[in-house]
């Protein structure tokens, strides 16, 4: 993610200063060009916190790119965007946003599911859903894993 930020939208190296961050073998020399690069940026925060640095980094690419861009960006207003998102609203391709979760058919397939997987039953049938998937993503693993060994 930091080398693309770099590459994309932060360029701040020349290209070929850049072979330090790109040299994701070796986690010492990664961890020594990372430093030097959140200090060459002036980052208020060290690379020992990860979290914030990260933060600080996308904040920074996404200032810089507002600047890139700041006409296309300017045009946009709350209301502009807000009309625009609702005349995108049920044109969705993805037929998984248009499901209904309270259908009884749908309650019915979670249950079977279910079943098939040895899953004791639930009051609340979303909460079968979310262990549904849990069991049914660690037993496609497992199988994956298995492949490799039989």
């Amino acid at each position: 993610m930091i080398l693309w930020l770099e590459d994309q939208k932060i360029r701040h190296y020349k290209i070929e200063d850049r072979a330090g961050l790109r040299n994701v073998d070796s986690s010492d020399e990664w961890n020594a060009a990372f430093q030097d690069y959140v200090k060459s940026l002036n980052s208020p925060f060290s690379i020992k916190q990860r979290g914030p640095v990260l933060d600080w980094l996308l904040g920074f690419a996404v200032r810089l790119e507002y600047g890139d861009n700041v006409e296309k960006y300017s045009n946009i207003t709350p209301e502009k965007f807000l009309g625009r998102q609702s005349q995108n609203t049920g044109q969705s391709s993805n037929p998984l946003e248009n499901l209904d979760f309270n259908d009884p058919q749908f309650k019915a397939g979670v249950t079977s599911l279910s079943m098939m997987l040895k899953i004791p039953p639930h009051e609340n049938h979303l909460e079968m859903l979310k262990v549904n998937t849990v069991s049914f993503v660690y037993l496609s693993n497992c199988l994956l894993c298995c492949r490799f060994f039989f």
